[in-house]
């Protein structure tokens, strides 16, 4: 593991020879893949992307079950008034829902799911799981 400060940096070090691969959404070598000069092996999520169909998740690339999904929620205070929320929800699942908006999420490399405030908690939960037992298996601390 090379900590680096971001995408550029990692980049460039791929460009250069100095590391050999890394892991990173789609949407930062996105160009590099398309031009030729860094090669995508695999999507790290449950399906492919739209925006490199012909590569293959990890899954298919003989991986499975090696599924990082970077996502997003929408969150309030603790004690927002139910009928808030469902008013906010109803409002973010309409944005989500429509053609024109969806496709401005799939061209920055994200899915973009509507969902229900349980659903996203569930989600949350179980990702927080995921990754807790990996932290837990690695005996991961923080220096």
């Amino acid at each position: 593991m090379v900590p680096f400060t971001g995408t550029a940096p990692v980049i460039n070090a791929m460009l250069s020879g100095q590391v050999d691969y890394e892991c990173d959404p789609v949407l930062g070598p996105l160009p590099h893949v398309r031009a030729g000069t860094l090669k995508a092996l695999a999507i790290a999520t449950t399906k492919r992307s739209p925006l490199l169909p012909d590569v293959p998740t990890s899954a298919e690339a003989g991986l499975p079950g090696y599924e990082v999904e970077t996502w997003f929620a929408l969150y309030g205070p603790a004690n927002m008034p139910p009928d808030v929320v469902s008013k906010i929800n109803a409002a973010l699942n309409a944005v989500l829902s429509e053609p024109d908006a969806a496709q401005q999420f799939v061209k920055v490399g994200l899915d973009p799911k509507v969902s229900t405030p349980a659903e996203a908690a569930a989600y949350l939960k179980a990702d927080s799981d995921k990754w807790g037992d990996v932290i837990r298996r690695i005996k991961l601390q923080v220096d």
